[in-house]
């Protein structure tokens, strides 16, 4: 949650679990703070209105990465993004070197692991973002 200006702020930025950023737009009487003078029902809670249902700026974040393995060469991984799209990237170059569209994971992984040994020298973290 990000505040687009500290004194008079007009809107209030917000990402949540996906990639997606969203601007909300604050009327310019809003008070951000809860405190002494909020009304209270008769059970105690207080009474909060939504200011707006639906952001005006939504600014579409990238795919991520969902699932990852590593081939036997471990040199290159194969991923599958939110978007079921699966992709060959190479470690040592540290870039993605093919994309194989919406495929099966497991058929991708066949086609491409090697019958050679090379002792594991990193690991993938794909949750971390």
């Amino acid at each position: 949650l990000l505040l687009d200006d500290h004194d008079h702020p007009s809107a209030i930025w917000s990402a949540t679990w996906n990639s997606t950023i969203k601007r909300w737009p604050l009327p310019s009487n809003t008070q951000l703070s809860i405190g002494d003078g909020q009304m209270e029902d008769e059970f105690g809670h207080l009474a909060i209105n939504s200011l707006h249902r639906a952001p005006d700026v939504i600014t579409p974040g990238a795919t991520s990465i969902k699932h990852a393995g590593i081939l036997n060469d471990k040199r290159h991984v194969i991923t599958k993004d939110s978007d079921d799209c699966i992709g060959l990237y190479d470690v040592l170059a540290g870039r993605k070197v093919a994309d194989f569209g919406k495929r099966p994971f497991e058929d991708v992984v066949l086609e491409h692991n090697r019958k050679v040994f090379v002792p594991s020298w990193f690991s993938v973290d794909y949750k971390s973002g």
